[in-house]
C-alpha cells in the first residue's frame, strides 16, 4: 500500500527536528503535519484519525511517557505510535512499542512510516 491518503502527526519540542521529519514525509508522498507538544498533539487526536505518530520521547513539560499514559486515561483513540529519541538504546528497555533512534536517514523513517502506516 502507498502513502496516498496516510497522515502521520509528529511531536517534537525541536522546531528544526519536527520540521525535517514533517518535509521528509510530505515528500516522500504522506501528509505530514507537527506539533510541538503533548497537549497540541491531545488535541489533535480528539478530532482528528493520523495514521500514525510519531512523538519524540523527551520534551519539556510532558514526554513521550506521559503523553501515552494520559490519552489512555482519557480514552483519546490512538493510531500506531512510534517514540523517537536520541537516547541510548539501552536506557530504553522499559519502552513497549517502536522506537526510531536519532540521529537517522530518511530511508529508515520511512521504512519505519511504511511499516506501521500499513
Amino acid at each position: 500500500m502507498g502513502s496516498a491518503g496516510k497522515w502521520v502527526l509528529v511531536v517534537d519540542d525541536d522546531d528544526d527536528s519536527r520540521e525535517v521529519v514533517v518535509d521528509c514525509l510530505n515528500e516522500a508522498g504522506y501528509h505530514a503535519r507537527g506539533v510541538s507538544g503533548c497537549i497540541e498533539a491531545l488535541e489533535v487526536l480528539r478530532t482528528e484519525s493520523p495514521s500514525l505518530v510519531l512523538c519524540d520521547l523527551v520534551m519539556g513539560g510532558m514526554d513521550g511517557k506521559e503523553f501515552l499514559l494520559r490519552a489512555r486515561r482519557q480514552d483519546v483513540q490512538m493510531p500506531p505510535l512510534v517514540f523517537v529519541t536520541a537516547m541510548d538504546p539501552s536506557s530504553c528497555e522499559d519502552i513497549s512499542g517502536a522506537v526510531l533512534y536519532k540521529p537517522f536517514q530518511p530511508d529508515q523513517l520511512l521504512a519505519v512510516v511504511a511499516n506501521h502506516c500499513a
